[in-house]
């Protein structure tokens, strides 16, 4: 299995109320407006470089950058900043950390120590809230 793949397995187990996309075609941003939500998105590219290490064997660490959003209510379409504040709160309660104690327990990877989460601009539906969450996945390779 890729990473690409691992990841998306943890994320479905985890969390599986939430969809997960990830880029594989040019104008997802476009295709990607017809997904359900809440989603969680995968941005490949951010995943393309790795770092080896020699020690203990041969490893490899590579970034990955998770998207996860939910929709404001329609009727609060233009909410306020109180109002997606509390949005990103659910978001990391009931996806991000679940997401990431499936991702330690899976073993797939070594376990993630550090991770970041920041809002984000929406990035497919102008009443998206999102949260990016940020952190490097090790492995073996051999």
């Amino acid at each position: 299995m890729t990473v690409l793949e691992k990841i998306k397995d943890v994320c479905q187990k985890a969390v599986p109320s939430y969809s997960f996309e990830f880029e594989t075609k040019k104008m997802m941003n476009v295709e990607a407006d017809n997904a359900k939500f809440p989603l969680v998105f995968f941005e490949e590219f951010a995943a393309k470089d790795g770092r080896y290490s020699l020690k203990w064997g041969m490893r490899k660490t590579v970034a990955v950058e998770l998207s996860f959003m939910k929709l404001a209510p329609r009727e609060n379409l233009h909410s306020d900043a109180i109002d997606r504040e509390v949005l990103r709160e659910q978001i990391e309660t009931e996806a991000v950390l679940p997401f990431i104690e499936a991702l330690n327990k899976s073993g797939y990877f070594e376990e993630v120590q550090e991770f970041g989460t920041t809002p984000e601009p929406c990035l497919f539906d102008a009443n998206a809230v999102s949260v990016l969450l940020t952190f490097s996945v090790t492995y073996k390779i051999c």
